[in-house]
């Protein structure tokens, strides 16, 4: 059976609870779970790195066409302070879909700075992070959602989130790639004046649309080679 055709593809990833200590600076969390937790700077990431398998795809010379990706969450996140505190430093969320895979720890301290992956000039023999930075053509998906606290619901300090603003970017571009790189991360700033905070994160779904087609031969084969020639060089 052919892999032609639109495809749903899909990942999940479960929700996490846990603590702030601002006496350890770090977050205890009390679920455990296959997310793996990164600090740099005031900023503490939980991320997922995963990829879906299109082997069958590559098999058939095939190409994939993502058409439409959805971050869905069944609520926001809820952080705030045990003693009522109302955080106020940034929360994010990012998502990153490429077409090969990247050091992801290199492209949180990117995200950490405010700034988002592929907005640098590109430059493979450059060892700080932003000469690592993605190429446009290999992000082929990114979101970020910034979150702050919701001061019309609830009481105050109860900790629920809303979406503040999201960004897309990313260049769409078709892949013949044997598989689809999904990025995932959380992003909690540390709020120094907050002593102890409670924090949940939902799970997470990223559900994909996407278009599965033949195109030219010589066209595939160009773009079969641009994803080797990507994936093996070194700094990205």
């Amino acid at each position: 059976m052919s892999m032609k055709g639109t495809k749903q593809l899909m990942k999940q990833y479960p929700m996490q609870v846990g603590g702030w200590d601002s006496v350890l600076t770090n977050w205890s969390m009390s679920l455990i779970t296959d997310w793996t937790q990164y600090k740099y700077g005031d900023s503490t990431f939980f991320y997922q790195a995963d990829y879906i398998d299109l082997t069958g795809m590559t098999m058939e010379e095939l190409t994939i066409q993502l058409q439409g990706i959805a971050l869905q969450r069944p609520y926001e996140p809820i952080l705030a302070g045990l003693g009522g505190e109302i955080w106020t430093k940034p929360v994010q969320l990012h998502c990153w879909i490429t077409s090969k895979s990247i050091d992801i720890e290199r492209y949180l301290r990117v995200a950490a700075s405010g700034s988002f992956p592929s907005f640098f000039a590109h430059d493979t023999g450059g060892t700080s992070d932003k000469a690592s930075a993605l190429d446009w053509t290999n992000l082929m998906f990114g979101e970020t959602v910034t979150y702050s606290t919701n001061s019309n619901i609830g009481l105050t300090g109860t900790g629920f989130m809303v979406p503040l603003y999201s960004k897309l970017y990313g260049s769409n571009e078709p892949s013949a790639n044997d598989k689809l790189y999904i990025y995932t991360a959380w992003r909690i700033a540390e709020d120094a004046a907050i002593p102890a905070a409670s924090l949940t994160l939902p799970e997470i779904r990223v559900a994909i649309a996407a278009e599965i087609f033949e195109e030219k031969e010589l066209a595939w084969i160009e773009r079969m080679r641009r994803s080797y020639v990507q994936q093996s060089k070194i700094g990205l």
